[in-house]
């Protein structure tokens, strides 16, 4: 009895073992039938647009004589830099279309009530559509998804970084202010294809821009004006949509590094006319206040900017008195030097003669007087014409 009593209860704790096992694997196989049941969603979905998916380099109509209407927009996020002398403006924007698809619209009730859909983009028709100044290749990152409403409206956003041709203005440096376009349009596709809308108005744009408008350097977001328009081509018509960004250049830096310590030689310069003639030697002051400007001019020769078409204001004032080379400059100086001497020298052997000595002296306060009020009527219009520039 022992030995059979063992055996039975060797049994029944088997048998309670292999129950609660049994109770294990049937919860398992419940839990695993519902999460294939969740999942079995999205196989469903790809199912029934299966046939959409397969024809993806096709429009997205009905016919091929409907037009698609296509809304964009973008949002400037920074100003990566302005290459002055070779006019190239390089932006990192945020640009979106959207359109609607005739054959992809489901009934969320139908798909766990599910209104968005993440698609890889390779599974549906895109516009090619392309930046029109870009005058170097996108180095942005590639996104591989786009999103799908359930009413078949189709939304695709990418980031891009623009490196774009803009036609440049430098008159008025360092209080210049910059227009640069942004074009974009399908490259293949004609107007009576697709049709280009904007999402935003230039209001909109401008706003939403400014408030992520990430970049604090040099350039600061004034306004972007948004428009549609046409071109003619010699055999067909393209729709594209135009952003004018206009940017205006912080010009503290400039001020504090160029434009007061120009200002100071300038003002410099002009109180040595009233230094007294007999009593100061002022060719030697005038020939070291050059000499100044020389060396000056070879400091901030990289903080001023160049251009083909346009010279600003402040570098035409800052190199008006003497040659752009520096061996050429100092040929300048040794023959004003020897003239000088000569001057010296003749006035020297004339010295007995008063009257002689007396009209050297009258030509040269007449030749002062002249050249000082020609350097004064030059010095107030640059300040003018810098304070207008400054307050535009």
């Amino acid at each position: 009895m022992a030995l059979g009593g063992y055996t039975v209860l060797g049994f029944r704790a088997d048998w309670k073992s292999f129950c609660l096992s049994v109770t294990f694997i049937c919860l398992f196989q419940v839990n695993l039938s519902n999460l294939s049941l969740s999942d079995s969603d999205g196989v469903r979905f790809t199912k029934t647009f299966a046939e959409v998916f397969e024809n993806s380099a096709f429009r997205p109509v009905k016919n091929f004589s409907q037009t698609l209407d296509i809304n964009i927009t973008i949002n400037l996020h920074a100003i990566l830099g302005l290459d002055e002398k070779q006019e190239i403006l390089t932006t990192y924007i945020w640009m979106e279309q959207s359109w609607f698809h005739d054959f992809l619209v489901w009934d969320p009730s139908d798909f766990s009530g599910k209104e968005f859909v993440a698609l890889p983009k390779e599974k549906l028709w895109i516009p090619d559509t392309l930046m029109l100044e870009m005058v170097d290749e996108d180095k942005s990152p590639e996104l591989l998804y786009l999103y799908v409403h359930h009413t078949g409206k189709v939304i695709y956003g990418r980031p891009l970084r623009i490196v774009s041709s803009c036609n440049l203005n430098i008159l008025y440096f360092p209080f210049d202010i910059q227009k640069c376009p942004l074009s974009a349009s399908p490259i293949t596709l004609r107007d009576y294809d697709v049709k280009l809308h904007l999402e935003q108005t230039s209001e909109e744009v401008t706003s939403k821009s400014t408030k992520i408008f990430a970049s604090k350097g040099e350039w600061e977001l004034i306004q972007i004006e948004a428009s549609e328009k046409k071109f003619l081509d010699d055999w067909a018509s393209y729709d594209y949509v135009s952003w004018e960004v206009t940017i205006k250049r912080r010009p503290m830096f400039y001020i504090v590094n160029l434009l007061i310590p120009s200002a100071f030689l300038m003002a410099t310069d002009i109180m040595s006319f009233y230094l007294p003639t007999h009593s100061f030697d002022r060719a030697s002051f005038k020939m070291t206040l050059m000499l100044g400007y020389s060396v000056f001019l070879i400091i901030v020769k990289d903080l001023l900017p160049s251009n083909s078409t346009h010279t600003p204001l402040i570098d035409c004032e800052v190199k008006r008195s003497w040659p752009p080379e520096i061996e050429t400059l100092q040929a300048l100086l040794r023959k004003i030097a020897e003239g000088v001497e000569e001057i010296k020298q003749c006035v020297e052997r004339h010295d007995q003669e008063q009257e002689m000595e007396d009209e050297w002296l009258q030509i040269g306060h007449i030749l002062d007087c002249f050249l000082h009020s020609v350097y004064l009527v030059f010095f107030t219009a640059f300040l003018l014409t810098l304070s207008i520039a400054w307050l535009m």
